[in-house]
């Protein structure tokens, strides 16, 4: 992922650098790819708002969870809850 500065007071290399060092690990005992994929993204996303990000650019190899985000899904779906707080910090400013 990488994230740009809406209010860049430095480089933008020097941003990218500093994001790239920054990283996280989750571990799960049951877990399937798309959920993984979300959590990654639901990680990501937060680090990026928490350190002062606002505008970001994801990149992501599940089309299917990027389906998810975008355009929802069920509320009996069992990956629900987290999507549905991914699309709610999209809607954060």
């Amino acid at each position: 992922m990488w994230f740009e500065r809406s209010h860049l007071s430095k480089s933008l290399l020097a941003s990218r650098l500093l994001v790239a060092v920054k990283g996280f690990v989750i571990q799960s005992e049951n877990c399937n790819i798309d959920l993984a994929e979300l959590w990654t993204l639901s990680y990501g996303a937060q680090a990026a708002w928490n350190v002062g990000f606002r505008k970001v650019v994801v990149e992501s190899g599940s089309h299917s969870s990027v389906q998810s985000i975008l355009k929802g899904v069920s509320k009996f779906h069992p990956h629900f809850c987290l999507t549905e707080a991914i699309r709610e910090m999209l809607t954060c400013d």
